[in-house]
């Protein structure tokens, strides 16, 4: 379910997958690992360095 959502939001195509989302609140950090049809893997990476809640 969360994987659908982040597609939708990225607009990653079906040639590209979200293989994973790793979200560590102590660190402030999200990782996306996505992959791609042709065998590619790329990671982002967003770092929250201030947010309160």
């Amino acid at each position: 379910m969360m994987t659908e959502i982040f597609q939708q939001a990225l607009h990653v195509d079906s040639s590209w997958l979200i293989a994973s989302i790793d979200f560590n609140i102590d660190k402030k950090r999200l990782d996306i690992h996505i992959l791609t049809s042709s065998g590619g893997v790329f990671l982002v990476t967003l770092i929250f360095l201030d947010y309160k809640l």
